[in-house]
């Protein structure tokens, strides 16, 4: 099963304006072969309390195409306590199946209680936990601090960047490697030969990134074996997400 695990639906971004709706999405991998796909929402203007309506309505689109979609909610730790219903709520009554904390834009440090306290609450609904990693707020040393603290979380990690990022991964093993962006042949190669493939996952990011990028670079990874690629484009994701 070949799933995407980092898509974008609804928008416009109130940053970038960028939108996709979920039949362009379908349509997209319909034409890849690509079953299924975890969509997050856009940074919306108006998203509600802690995301709640983006929430709500990534749940809507979900609803509408059930065999394809599965949503992930978007949470943002400066809501305190309300943070922490939103997350249970997101899960619990939309049914929606991983969280993303968006340290930069949200402006938070991932050493924060209140991410501790998402993460925890995260690890207890048996939902992973999305972070990006490589800027000041999310830097390697703070997302392997929060594997640590939380042991029982499964925390996928985006957007990574730096020189030494695959150490923070070698020195705990809930940490799961999101290759969204990743297009440097050698880092890919360095990654699956140090971690292996069972904790690398593929996702485009579409609309930014085409998803026929993303699933064509892992065919100039070096040594990967058959086996090891499907665990990469689907067979890991769809065990984290119990499907």
């Amino acid at each position: 099963m070949m799933i995407d695990a980092h898509t974008h639906v609804g928008g416009p971004d109130r940053y970038d304006y960028a939108r996709q709706s979920p039949t362009e999405l379908v349509e997209t991998m319909d034409s890849l072969g690509v079953e299924k796909a975890l969509i997050l929402p856009f940074n919306l203007a108006k998203p509600g309390s802690c995301y709640s309506n983006a929430n709500s309505d990534t749940a809507s689109e979900v609803r509408d195409h059930p065999d394809r979609l599965l949503g992930c909610a978007l949470i943002d730790p400066n809501s305190h306590e309300a943070a922490v219903r939103e997350l249970e709520r997101a899960v619990t009554e939309l049914d929606l199946r991983g969280v993303k904390l968006l340290a930069v834009d949200q402006r938070f440090s991932l050493s924060s209680p209140v991410v501790r306290e998402l993460v925890i609450k995260a690890a207890a609904l048996h939902v992973p936990i999305v972070v990006d990693m490589g800027r000041t707020l999310s830097l390697p040393s703070a997302v392997g601090n929060l594997a640590m603290q939380v042991p029982e979380a499964t925390i996928i990690v985006e957007h990574v960047s730096g020189p030494t990022f695959l150490e923070a991964f070698e020195r705990h093993d809930n940490l799961y490697l999101g290759t969204t962006g990743m297009f440097g042949v050698p880092k890919l190669g360095e990654a699956y030969r140090r971690l292996g493939a069972a904790r690398l996952l593929t996702g485009s990011d579409a609309p930014y990134i085409p998803m026929r990028l993303e699933l064509r670079k892992f065919d100039r990874v070096p040594g990967l074996r058959d086996g090891d690629k499907a665990k990469i484009l689907g067979e890991n994701m769809r065990g984290l997400l119990g499907l």
